[in-house]
């Protein structure tokens, strides 16, 4: 019954083991086939341009990230969720210290811990190929 779809939610890994590479960590987040973009506005201000990180070459690390912590913060990227983040970005992190602008992503999250501001985070599915054509809009 539909009690059962419920259910059948994507598990989160128990606990993620920190590594010292991104990649590492990455493989053990849950997968984003599924997500077409993340878009993430200040928590309180819901007339804000929205940041949007698309699931592309490039970013789909980013998306996967944000898309973990969005599922393990009840759909907010907190200041707790930032430092998470960091960790797992590993390398990427100590890189985006020496050059702030090169990653915009993970300067999002340095700004999270400095300010306490969170974010509210929207995931877009992804157009499920089936859908093309049944659609009368």
């Amino acid at each position: 019954g539909p009690r059962k779809e419920m259910a059948a939610k994507r598990k989160l890994p128990v606990a993620l083991l920190i590594d010292e590479s991104f990649k590492a960590n990455l493989d053990q987040l849950p997968p984003i086939d599924d997500i077409s973009c993340i878009k993430l506005t200040p928590v309180g201000s819901d007339d804000a341009e929205p940041d949007v990180i698309e699931n592309k070459p490039g970013k789909a690390g980013s998306v996967r990230v944000y898309n973990y912590l969005l599922e393990l913060y009840g759909g907010k990227v907190t200041r707790q969720a930032a430092y998470l983040a960091c960790a797992i970005y590993a390398e990427a992190t100590e890189d985006a210290h020496r050059n702030p602008g090169k990653h915009g992503n993970i300067d999002r999250l340095f700004k999270i811990i400095e300010t306490g501001v969170a974010l509210q985070g929207v995931v877009v599915q992804a157009e499920a190929k089936e859908a093309k054509g049944k659609s009368d809009a």
